[in-house]
């Protein structure tokens, strides 16, 4: 009753009334972006280490190098979403590979296509496991088209230039879709085929069966799942397929020992 009374009197008496505006702080703003980057770090990290509990198996005992690339579908008939899983496929993969500088070793490098092509990384390149995932991590859906042919030339004339004399040479094509544009995609999966390149088609949803032989060559090497969230459930299969390429094979995880129970003292 006393506040208000007070008002009332000021108000009467022509005594000017301030009103407190809220003080918006720029610390409070800093404050704010700093959480939003611990949140975005913790779910950077939270991602690392779930890829890591699926690092176990390795592809190990190899004896023949391998010159591998990722030809990716970034059309916009990918969703980003999607784009994403594929991106993360592709870094699982790498995960439980032989890849590295030694004679042997597997280097691995990244080509994503639509109506363009975009090399993330190179053969040259594609000798360290975190510097691909970096190069992956930074890559940005093309959308457009999906001119498959084109990304399988820009692949055989650019990329495989790099590659070792002594390399099996191997593509791993993911997509979604069927080409609708630019070379032939069979004539150029041929051509790799009798250029010695290897191809295995990773497809996802309502891909044509005829499309993904005519990758590969042949079912043999032909891999579907219903959606990207699948993609999870073939890494394996990739994994494998590369490391029999390099006389290798992929090791299964060893159970980890439980620890000994120490007596407790009397």
């Amino acid at each position: 009753m006393f506040i208000r009374a007070t008002l009332i009197a000021l108000l009467l008496h022509g005594a000017p009334l301030v009103v407190a505006e809220p003080l918006v702080s720029s610390d409070a703003s800093e404050a704010q972006a700093v959480v939003d980057e611990k949140c975005a770090l913790a779910t950077r990290q939270r991602a690392e280490q779930t890829r890591t509990m699926r690092e176990p198996y390795k592809c190990t005992s190899v004896t023949v190098p391998v010159d591998l690339v990722f030809l990716v579908d970034g059309s916009g008939s990918v969703p980003l979403d999607g784009f994403q899983k594929s991106q993360e496929y592709v870094k699982d993969v790498v995960s439980e590979l032989q890849v590295g500088t030694a004679p042997t070793d597997t280097r691995a490098a990244v080509v994503q296509f639509s109506t363009s092509q975009s090399i993330a990384i190179s053969l040259k390149d594609g000798t360290d496991k975190a510097e691909i995932n970096q190069a992956v991590d930074q890559m940005s859906r093309l959308g457009a088209s999906t001119h498959t042919g084109d990304g399988i030339f820009k692949v055989r004339t650019e990329v495989f230039t790099d590659a070792r004399e002594d390399a099996q040479k191997m593509i791993v094509v993911l997509t979604d879709g069927d080409p609708n544009g630019g070379r032939n995609t069979a004539s150029e999966a041929e051509k790799a085929r009798d250029e010695g390149i290897n191809v295995v088609a990773i497809g996802v949803g309502q891909i044509n069966e005829e499309t993904l032989d005519d990758l590969a060559g042949g079912s043999q090497n032909v891999f579907k799942v219903d959606n990207f969230s699948e993609l999870v459930t073939m890494v394996r299969a990739a994994s494998t397929a590369v490391c029999t390429e390099t006389g290798g094979y992929i090791s299964t995880p060893q159970p980890t020992p439980q620890p000994t129970p120490q007596p407790t003292p009397q």
